[in-house]
């Protein structure tokens, strides 16, 4: 028996969907006559929540773009309505947050390793929705090893899937592309060469600019704070060691010795040009501190202790927890870790050299899956090495001193420079988030089954 109705026998869809909404919304209560009229306001609370877009977005970063983009969704429809995974921002934005996965996003083998049962209890529960409050479509942003996994469940079940931010199996892991063809109906991609890459294994793509540059010319610098970086120094070098404490731990004592390298260097290539110009410079020189000011970007208190012992040693270094874009306007040389920061310093103009780091039993698996030409996105992107990088097991600090003293001033620095204006010109103008809304709702309206 079904809710009493007498149906001995599986009931379809419309009976299916009451005895869900029992499950869900009044699972201590049986299936009693007197809780039948309970049990069809239920099935219409499941009904009313249906439809609309179910979001997964896991991690900081894809939780900032993808409340930008589901801002951007409700200005051109302001009637949709979204749930689902993702974060504080997701939620501001006007999300019904059915777990946090942002905010409690792990990296490394055995952090994720302990939080696999919260995961898949996440997994579950998203699944669960699918069959109970059927959306229109889902709407994944980068994440891709829970996401992927994520659009086969919701392709089973006939749900279209969109990926905003696709996962970079183009540069390891290419296998898996298959797989995504077979889940993902349409991809939205940032970064202008994949476009024709994932079209070219019969993916529907579109390139809709990056959010890199949306955030780089929605937030101006202060120019008081970027003066006050700059005052009294005749030169300054950032350093963007990375957020994650692991990376920043790894990174940063190759970058400070790196800076220290530099600074020997520039100092007796600037009291050499004193010294062939007059005596009153080459003395002002020794009067004055000379040396380069170096700002490392510092987002926690990794490696706060080895920045103390660099200055103690005298390097003129500090650090700097305040936005890392106005560390890139203060700045007139770069040394930064691979990634989205490479695209940052892109947009300013200004020359820097990328640096990576990779354990010793890393390296030969890094090697082998690894299959693009350059590690920068920045390269990437330019299809050339317009910026120097290194990626090694042992310190490459003696090679990034002496190609950030080679960017320091001359012709190297204005082909740099030049090279980087066509990189940003590549990324194209801001408005990614509005452009990818235009295309998810595109998508939404070629599908009959939408409810928004």
């Amino acid at each position: 028996m079904v809710f009493g109705f007498g149906l001995e026998h599986p009931a379809p869809p419309p009976w299916r969907a009451w005895f869900q909404a029992w499950r869900v919304y009044l699972p201590d209560l049986g299936p009693q006559p007197a809780l039948r009229w309970k049990a069809l306001g239920c099935y219409a609370r499941a009904m009313q929540l249906a439809g609309g877009l179910f979001i997964s977005a896991g991690e900081p970063s894809g939780d900032l773009h993808a409340a930008n983009l589901l801002l951007a969704l409700q200005r051109q429809r302001p009637a949709l309505r979204a749930r689902g995974l993702g974060g504080p921002r997701l939620a501001a934005a006007g999300m019904t947050l059915h777990h946090d996965l942002a905010s409690n996003a792990v990296m490394g083998l055995f952090p994720v390793i302990a939080a696999l049962p919260r995961l898949r209890r996440v997994f579950r529960d998203a699944v669960r929705h699918f069959d109970e409050q059927r959306p229109d479509a889902l709407l994944l942003v980068d994440y891709p090893g829970f996401n992927l996994r994520l659009a086969a469940e919701a392709k089973k079940r006939g749900i279209p899937v969109v990926w905003y931010i696709a996962p970079k199996v183009w540069a390891w892991a290419r296998w898996r592309v298959k797989r995504i063809a077979q889940c993902v109906d349409q991809l939205l991609v940032i970064l202008p060469f994949e476009e024709a890459w994932f079209r070219a294994v019969g993916l529907q793509t579109v390139h809709v600019g990056s959010p890199v540059v949306d955030h780089w010319f929605n937030n101006p610098p202060d120019a008081a704070r970027v003066s006050a970086l700059r005052a009294g120094a005749p030169f300054c070098v950032a350093l963007f060691p990375g957020s994650r404490p692991h990376v920043v731990r790894n990174l940063l004592p190759v970058f400070l010795d790196a800076a220290a390298r530099f600074e020997q260097a520039w100092c007796a290539q600037q009291r050499s040009a004193a010294m062939g110009t007059s005596a009153a410079n080459a003395s002002t020189a020794t009067a004055t501190d000379m040396r380069p000011r170096f700002l490392v970007s510092q987002s926690g208190a990794a490696g706060a202790d080895l920045i103390a012992a660099a200055s103690a040693r005298g390097l003129r270094v500090e650090a700097c927890t305040g936005s890392a874009l106005e560390l890139m306007h203060a700045a007139d040389l770069s040394l930064a870790a691979s990634g989205t920061v490479t695209l940052e310093l892109a947009l300013s103009g200004k020359p820097f050299v990328v640096g990576y780091r990779l354990s010793a039993p890393i390296w030969p698996i890094a090697k082998l899956l690894v299959k693009v030409p350059h590690i920068a996105p920045v390269n990437l992107v330019a299809e050339a090495r317009v910026v120097p990088e290194h990626v090694s097991v042992r310190s490459f600090a003696a090679a990034a001193a002496d190609d950030l003293l080679r960017l320091s001033s001359g012709a190297a620095r204005e082909r740099c420079s030049a090279d980087l204006v066509e990189v940003a010109r590549r990324l194209g103008p801001p408005g990614t988030a509005e452009r990818a809304a235009r295309e998810v709702l595109r998508f939404l309206d070629s599908h009959p089954s939408k409810q928004t």
